[in-house]
């Protein structure tokens, strides 16, 4: 099965951007079955819609993305990369649905709960630990407001930085290159590391899905 490197770097090679379409077709492939075949390629239409689009705005750190760590077991990272991705999916459509470009990290993060679920049906032991608290904060009923807190201190930040950018990087760089995702290999090594342990350390920035193969069923 091709990487999601090439063929990421395939769609990037496209002259036309990713329409609203696409996109909306690639998140319902993730949210049918973020498992299956087809999910590789629907993350990195998601990554590059992400990156290039200014129909939305995501920010991209340790506080939207916690499960995003380095040193763990390929397996686990090939996961961990295709809940980024969930992420992404459930961001971005709740900004084309209300048609603003406004960060939604609340609805990213149930998009990766409905994944994760997804995932453990197929691989029980397949557990990780940012992602179960996730899932307690949900039920708890404290999820939506610490989402709400974290969007509001993003505004905050962007006011003052003035970034007038569609994928915000904390701490880091004010936007995802472009060249990461059209030639990985021409990129900085640290920029296109793939998506099978990013490190995250602290507040840092971290690459988008753009490594990995398919969950084996």
């Amino acid at each position: 099965m091709l990487a999601l490197f090439a063929l990421s770097a395939s769609i990037a090679a496209r002259a036309e951007p990713v329409t609203r379409r696409e996109v909306l077709a690639a998140i319902a492939v993730l949210e049918d079955d973020v498992t299956s075949a087809d999910a590789i390629a629907a993350a990195a239409t998601i990554a590059r819609f992400g990156q290039e689009s200014d129909e939305v705005l995501i920010t991209v750190g340790a506080d939207t993305l916690p499960w995003v760590q380095a040193d763990v077991p390929e397996a686990q990272a090939k996961v961990r990369a295709l809940l980024m991705a969930a992420y992404f999916a459930g961001d971005i459509k709740s900004q084309l649905e209300k048609r603003r470009s406004v960060d939604d990290p609340y609805r990213g993060w149930l998009s990766v709960i409905r994944a994760y679920r997804q995932i453990l049906k197929k691989q029980p032991d397949m557990v990780i630990p940012e992602v179960e608290e996730l899932v307690r904060k949900e039920k708890t009923g404290t999820l939506k407001h610490e989402a709400d807190e974290l969007r509001q201190q993003q505004e905050r930040e962007q006011q003052r930085e003035r970034r007038p950018t569609n994928m915000v990087w904390e701490n880091g760089p004010s936007r995802f290159p472009r060249d990461v995702a059209a030639d990985p290999e021409a990129a900085d090594p640290e920029q296109a590391r793939a998506a099978v342990g990013p490190k995250l350390p602290g507040r840092t920035p971290c690459t988008t899905p753009l490594g990995g193969t398919a969950i084996p069923s």
